[in-house]
């Protein structure tokens, strides 16, 4: 079909966070109550918490695999959902500070987030530094 195989892994990608998100946020609701109510969902401290946790493995995966594979257009989308996240902290996060869920939300978030500075870095492009020093 032609397509380049970073679209369609960005295409996965975005899928997977979405269709991951709705399923942690229906269990959420079924085994622990939470409300399923749009305005009512962002004020949950255990449903901010799981969304957190989640986006911030599902970025660890995608930049550790995107390292790996050495493919840098997932590397970046990766690094886009961290930035997300990070908004999410800063914009909801910061305003409940006071409450367990949400410390444990930004330490878990960081830790994460070393382990990716640490393993997964960016893949360098075809044309890179190592490329121009052996011209």
């Amino acid at each position: 079909l032609g397509l380049d195989r970073s679209v369609v892994a960005i295409l996965m990608v975005l899928s997977l966070l979405w269709l991951s998100s709705y399923i942690v946020l229906r269990a959420l609701h079924v085994y622990f109550q939470t409300p399923y109510n749009d305005l009512q969902l962002w004020e949950n401290a255990l449903v901010q918490l799981s969304l957190t946790l989640l986006w911030v493995s599902l970025a660890f995966i995608t930049m550790s695999m995107a390292a790996r594979k050495k493919i840098r257009s997932l590397w970046i989308l990766g690094g886009s959902i961290l930035l997300i996240v990070t908004l999410k902290l800063v914009l909801l996060d910061l305003s409940h500070v006071g409450t367990l869920t949400r410390v444990i939300s930004f330490l878990g978030a960081g830790f994460v987030m070393l382990i990716i500075a640490y393993i997964a870095p960016m893949p360098e492009t075809e044309h890179g530094l190592a490329h121009d020093l052996k011209e």
